[in-house]
């Protein structure tokens, strides 16, 4: 049933896309056999049967939509695309972990295109479903702790053009599967796929004429928002000792608590697509002091408010803007933080930023640190106000 509702929803997006206008619409299959990096002991093998995870078969379809040219803003990018997919994936060894489904959106650039070849970029976003996460009746898998799970892609594609509706390549894509540490553990599983590719489009790509040269304006941009995120908790344990007997105690602490906060930061245009910028945020993170070893024996009271649970952090922002979605990157440094606690004073954000109602936007991010641990995920929601510098 729940792979039936997920194919369900995926055609109703691939209908939405196509009711926009009948034109430019490609459909893609991909089919790939892939490398999955062993960043974790169930991955190199500490499972039932003692067996590496080392690869995988993966299935892909989309549909996707190439701009027409008949927006101005169509005009800032090289040939810019945006879709829906859904993906398949069999591991070699599924026990404990299933093969999972995915639903993602994707946008990205033809960076080259001539007459006979296509280079591509594609970077998605997406939920992945049917795992079997951890419990304590499947305590080996600490790579994904959740039935639902984060998808994420970036891919390389070179396609060649059969004929004007035809084309067939190769792809490369790296996978990240993660719930951002909404409850753990949750190591997360990293693959790397090639792939081959078969496009097809029943039109003919239509292009509009160029429009005139739109005139650049600088300004200066501050944006206010609010943050709200949600972390997991987790005693960690020896391997060896005896599961059972302590399974009331980890299931105890595996718990998820909430993180919120609020930001300010001051953008600057460099360009129609891209604002440069600096900001602080002050927040009050609810997991510290709630994570322990394994000696751990009663968990915390929920309801204790402490200002050793208080964080101010800083940093630069980078932002690329694609119409009303903008792509949103930031190095961020700890003022202050209490000691001792689980995370460094350098983490990263990486973040989606989508301009809902004149001033309004909403973003969904990633607080992650030594650029491949996640903290927690972040939705947000403020308000730009601009003027002219």
């Amino acid at each position: 049933m729940r792979r039936f509702l997920t194919f369900i929803y995926f055609i109703c997006c691939s209908l939405a896309l196509f009711c926009q206008n009948g034109r430019n619409i490609t459909y893609n299959l991909f089919a790939g056999y892939g490398y999955v990096a062993k960043t974790n002991d169930f991955m190199r093998g500490y499972n039932v049967d003692s067996t590496d995870i080392k690869s995988i078969k993966s299935f892909a379809f989309e549909v996707q939509k190439d701009v027409d040219g008949s927006k101005q803003w169509h005009h800032l990018y090289k040939n810019f695309h945006y879709g829906a997919g859904l993906f398949h994936g069999v591991f070699n060894y599924s026990k404990n972990i299933g093969n999972p489904w995915g639903l993602y959106a994707f946008m990205g650039f033809m960076p080259v295109s001539t007459e006979k070849w296509q280079f591509k970029t594609d970077i998605a976003l997406g939920i992945s479903g049917i795992w079997d996460g951890y419990s304590s009746e499947n305590y080996y898998n600490i790579a994904v702790s959740t039935p639902v799970e984060c998808y994420i892609h970036a891919r390389l594609s070179l396609l060649y053009n059969i004929n004007d509706n035809w084309h067939a390549g190769l792809s490369g894509s790296f996978i990240h599967f993660s719930n951002g540490c909404i409850k753990r553990p949750n190591k997360g599983i990293n693959i790397i796929t090639p792939s081959v590719n078969i496009a097809f489009n029943p039109e003919k790509t239509f292009k509009t004429d160029v429009f005139e040269k739109i005139p650049f304006i600088k300004n200066v941009q501050h944006l206010i928002s609010v943050y709200d995120g949600i972390k997991g908790t987790y005693v960690g344990y020896d391997k060896f000792i005896d599961h059972y007997a302590k399974d009331t105690i980890r299931d105890t602490v595996r718990d998820v608590h909430m993180v919120f906060g609020v930001q300010y930061r001051e953008m600057y245009s460099l360009s129609f697509t891209q604002n440069l910028g600096w900001g602080f945020d002050v927040s009050y993170n609810n997991v510290i002091d709630r994570t322990r070893g394994f000696n751990y024996i009663e968990p915390q009271d929920n309801r204790k408010w402490t200002l050793n649970r208080m964080t101010v952090s800083a940093f630069a922002s980078y932002e690329y803007c694609i119409d009303k979605f903008s792509v949103v990157l930031e190095p961020i440094f700890y003022l202050y933080k209490p000691q001792k606690v689980y995370f460094p004073r350098f983490s990263q954000r990486i973040a989606l930023r989508y301009q809902f109602c004149g001033g309004w936007f909403y973003q969904l991010g990633l607080r992650a640190y030594q650029f491949t641990k996640a903290d927690y995920l972040e939705g947000t929601v403020g308000y730009r106000f601009k003027y002219k510098m």
